[in-house]
């Protein structure tokens, strides 16, 4: 068998089982909105029937209140008896307002969770699906559906909402590296009109990981010996807090990107030496802006210094 058709077979046993397991993905993503939405359903049927029970309690509550003292002075104990029973039995059956306080007190820290992770989910399924637009159009052949999925699914290119919020969030938080990215924008744009420029991007490693990622982390934390760049990343994103191991997936991604960043495959494409192409660095440079994105949108949810 040749060599090209040896290869040709392996690309399609490796692009089948990846959109074989993104199927799973989308299955488990399709079960999991169902699922909330139950969930919902039976979070409003118990929210009106606490909204009943408590307009009750606080009717109870207010009788009682309201009552003479000396009318409770003069009772007998068969009267005084008889006037507390509702009383005292609606204060046994509304302890059970303490276990439902703990149970949503406890169901509402995985509500915020899951708040948090969707929200930096959102970024990084934005800028994904911006990256496969963009390649869509330079290479159209490709993609047969482009058009029509395109303006099913209402896919628009939101860059420049990423790019906004990064700036955002290094003003803020990272002024140091502020001016390091304001020149690395530019320096996108001028590639944007001038393909050749592209070189001009391989810096955004040494930016991004070395300086904004790493050297928060050593700098707060101090160094690992030996190295943990997976560590480094959530040290950055978690700080002292407890990182969650639903967020593993993000700083996997962020981590990846490093390793592509930090290649010297020569064999493939390797930003490091410089062993690119700009249709290539243009791809990259919007998945790391949204892979930024989305670790800073984590970031701000639960950093504790």
């Amino acid at each position: 068998m040749a060599e090209d058709e040896r290869n040709g077979e392996k690309r399609i046993k490796d692009f089948s089982q990846k959109l074989s397991d993104f199927q799973k993905q989308d299955d488990l993503i399709t079960d999991t909105i169902e699922i909330k939405r139950k969930n919902i359903e039976k979070e409003s049927d118990t929210l009106k029937s606490l909204e009943f029970y408590h307009s009750r309690h606080k009717y109870i509550k207010k009788m009682y209140e309201d009552v003479p003292e000396a009318e409770i002075v003069n009772m007998d104990d068969t009267s005084y008896y008889q006037f507390q029973i509702p009383l005292t039995n609606s204060g046994i059956t509304g302890e059970v307002a303490t276990h439902l306080y703990q149970e949503s007190q406890e169901a509402g820290y995985t509500f915020d969770d899951h708040q948090n992770l969707t929200a930096s989910l959102c970024v990084s399924g934005s800028s994904d699906s911006t990256s496969v637009n963009v390649l869509s159009i330079s290479q159209p052949t490709w993609f047969p559906n482009r058009d029509s999925l395109t303006d099913e699914y209402k896919i628009e290119d939101e860059l420049e909402k990423h790019l906004e919020f990064v700036n955002g969030e290094l003003a803020s938080s990272f002024p140091n590296v502020k001016n390091d990215f304001d020149a690395f924008i530019r320096r996108y744009y001028t590639f944007q009109s001038d393909s050749s420029k592209y070189l001009d991007l391989i810096g955004s490693r040494s930016m991004f990981f070395l300086k904004l990622i790493f050297g928060f982390s050593e700098s707060n934390y101090g160094a690992q010996t030996p190295k943990n760049r997976r560590n480094d990343i959530k040290r950055f994103v978690f700080g002292s807090n407890t990182s969650l191991s639903s967020a593993d997936p993000l700083i996997e991604l962020c981590y990846q990107l490093y390793c592509e960043l930090s290649s010297q495959d020569s064999c493939g494409m390797s930003v490091k030496i410089g062993a690119v192409t700009a249709a290539y660095i243009d791809g990259l440079f919007r998945r790391l802006v949204g892979s930024m994105a989305a670790i800073l949108n984590l970031r701000s949810r639960y950093f504790s210094a």
